[in-house]
């Protein structure tokens, strides 16, 4: 506590005497924490740094820690680079006169800045009365690469730097979005001739973009890296986004319901933005959302509350937000963090029951919660709206108030909760708790099976699904029931040799379907109380075994 106290008033007192300075050498390695590539040692937050091209021999890059300067300066024909793995924390000027690349790797992890001061790149050479301007690079690197991978690779992206055109996204199908019309609209170069449009790619927009040829990113085609490079003829003189940036957000009523008022937005900076830390204006609701490739879904995040997403955006993300009316959305640097740039972090809040379904290896989540502050009806502050995805092997699942499909329903208190599921694709799916706390007692109705299952004793539900089925099929309940209404007793499912095993404790028939590997149904057969055994003639396969009662559904995968 003492170091730190002392590290604190050197900061403070420094100052006034000018900050000590240590200037790159790079005679060691190109490892910024090397102490042998420094005159003066590794700098700290109380030390000016200087990256020389007259002394450089390797340049610098930043990896796997934490670097922090006061003052930072790159001079003219030098360069840093700021890795995947790396942070910078600038609490000075950062003069840079030289070339400041940040990367990014195929998982979409990229460099995080922080700059606690001014960005100075401009520099100018004075020859009688001409002025000549010279400014430094700032060139902000997203690889694409995992995105482009997959046939739903649509990535919302926006730009770090204020000097963005959409060359950088040649190759590239590059779409901004008409909050006025509901609707997408293409960023067409003119004839296909991408090296002649300069549209600017305004700071605090939101924009979707997906690989269309075999490259992708004007500026690094055979890396499919989007590359924010201020060094371009069309836009010259940029700087990377810092301070106070704000952006409108409008509410037009296209067609005068729930579908309406969505704003693309994103993330100005060059490190995560955390959510929790900016101020939502009075005509926003609480929830960000946006479109993860990787699990083909859009993930959502509720101020206050949490969510399938983060509360850290990361660097040059896009997201939607909806607007209950027009506002300016403004964000600080003190936002700004270098937490959470890779990982997604839920959040440990009283009274939350999460349920998780799954199926063709995809899932889903829907959120219920209890605040005594919220309505029964939607709340902008407490509740996010479902926003669904076009792939159809996703399972979706939500719930249902006042006729509007919810991902997260605050609710004042414990009341029976419609839900919902639809999927491209018929199959077997299974619901379960993912998360609860503060819950004594949770059962799930399905209305399709007339079955009522007590998620705290079987914490799964395996049940079929058909896409000729209505979505509203389940009830979640938050009251015991009588006995009559549910029972656990166990249903038990193993095999023996060759032999199907069900041990039925109810005294009403039951009724078995076993399945092939493909799908198909090739036995059906009621069942009696007591232990059941059918035979299979295919040993060394693998079955899946569905036993219904009047109360229940039990589903086994079995192996001969």
């Amino acid at each position: 506590m003492k170091t730190k106290h002392l590290l604190l008033l050197i900061i403070l007192i420094l100052p006034l005497f000018g900050f000590p300075q240590t200037t790159w050498t790079g005679v060691v390695d190109n490892n910024w924490f090397n102490p042998g590539n420094w005159d003066a040692g590794v700098p700290n937050a109380a030390t000016d740094a200087i990256i020389s091209f007259d002394t450089l021999e390797k340049a610098p890059e930043i990896y796997l820690g934490d670097a922090f300067t006061n003052k930072l300066t790159i001079s003219a024909g030098a360069y840093l680079t700021l890795s995947p793995t790396g942070t910078l924390t600038i609490n000075g000027i950062f003069e840079n006169d030289g070339d400041f690349i940040v990367y990014s790797d195929s998982t979409g992890k990229s460099g995080s800045l922080i700059d606690n001061g001014i960005i100075d790149n401009v520099d100018t050479l004075i020859i009688g009365t001409d002025t000549t301007f010279y400014y430094g690079i700032f060139r902000i690197w997203r690889n694409m690469t995992d995105v482009f991978s997959t046939g739903y690779g649509w990535h919302y992206v926006s730009p770090p730097i204020d000097s963005a055109v959409s060359l950088f996204f040649a190759g590239c199908w590059l779409q901004g979005w008409f909050e006025d019309e509901n609707n997408w609209w293409d960023v067409d170069p003119n004839n296909g001739d991408w090296s002649t449009f300069k549209e600017p790619v305004e700071v605090m927009k939101g924009y979707s973009v997906k690989k269309s040829t075999a490259f992708c990113g004007a500026l690094n085609p055979e890396s499919n890296t989007i590359e924010f490079n201020t060094n371009n003829v069309m836009r010259p003189g940029g700087k990377l986004n810092t301070g106070t940036i704000s952006v409108d957000v409008t509410a037009s009523d296209f067609n005068g319901t729930t579908l309406d008022n969505w704003n693309l937005i994103g993330n100005p900076y060059v490190s995560s933005l955390n959510w929790e830390l900016v101020t939502v204006p009075a005509g926003l609701n609480n929830t960000i959302y946006y479109w993860n490739p990787d699990v083909s879904n859009y993930v959502w995040y509720t101020q206050g509350i949490g969510g399938t997403g983060s509360q850290y955006i990361p660097s040059s993300q896009g997201f939607f937000v909806k607007a209950t009316a027009d506002d300016i959305l403004t964000v600080q640097n003190s936002a700004r963090t270098h937490l959470g740039a890779d990982v997604y972090y839920k959040s440990e809040i009283n009274d939350l029951l999460v349920l998780k379904v799954s199926g063709n290896n995809r899932s889903d989540e829907t959120w219920i919660h209890l605040d005594e502050n919220a309505t029964t009806g939607f709340d902008g502050k407490y509740d996010a709206y479902k926003m669904f995805t076009s792939n159809g092997t996703v399972p979706q699942i939500f719930s249902i108030a006042d006729e509007l499909n919810l991902a997260l329903n605050s609710l004042p208190s414990k009341i029976n909760v419609p839900l919902g599921f639809v999927c491209g694709t018929s199959g077997e799916y299974s619901i379960k708790v993912n998360q609860i706390t503060d819950f004594n007692c949770v059962v799930l109705e399905d209305l399709k099976e007339n079955v009522k299952i007590d998620l705290l004793v079987n914490p799964e539900y395996s049940f079929s699904y058909s896409t000729l089925e209505t979505e509203n099929r389940f009830i979640v309940h938050f009251e015991p029931l009588s006995v009559d209404e549910l029972k656990t007793e166990d249903i038990k499912i193993f095999s023996d040799q060759n032999n199907v095993c069900i041990n039925f404790p109810f005294t009403e028939k039951g009724q078995c379907s076993i399945y092939d590997v493909t799908g198909k149904e090739i036995i059906r057969k009621a069942i009696n109380k007591g232990l059941n055994t059918i035979q299979l003639a295919g040993a060394n396969s693998c079955y899946l075994v569905k036993v219904k009662s009047s109360v229940s559904i039990t589903t086994k995968k079995i192996c001969l």
